[in-house]
């Protein structure tokens, strides 16, 4: 039997949705917006770009760190001489 619960988030403030009422050791998993089926696409929208934004900012810190791993790896190769 599915839960109905009121979202916190900054990014859902307010929007309602439903979730399996079992312990989460023990739930089936189900979660659905409660307006999800109602077409509401503006909400699904603004929740893919916020998504895409977090997507880009890790794949840009990524990056940084794969530059940093590159420098130091030439660092290295300049001091053992290889």
């Amino acid at each position: 039997m599915a839960c109905c619960l009121t979202s916190r988030t900054p990014l859902n403030l307010g929007r309602r949705f439903y979730r399996c009422s079992k312990p989460k050791i023990e739930n089936c998993e189900f979660w659905r917006w409660e307006d999800s089926s109602s077409g509401n696409s503006s909400i699904e929208v603004n929740l893919l770009k916020s998504k895409l934004e977090v997507a880009t900012l890790k794949m840009e810190n990524f990056i940084e760190s794969l530059n940093a791993v590159k420098i130091e790896r030439g660092n290295l190769k300049k001091k053992w001489r290889i």
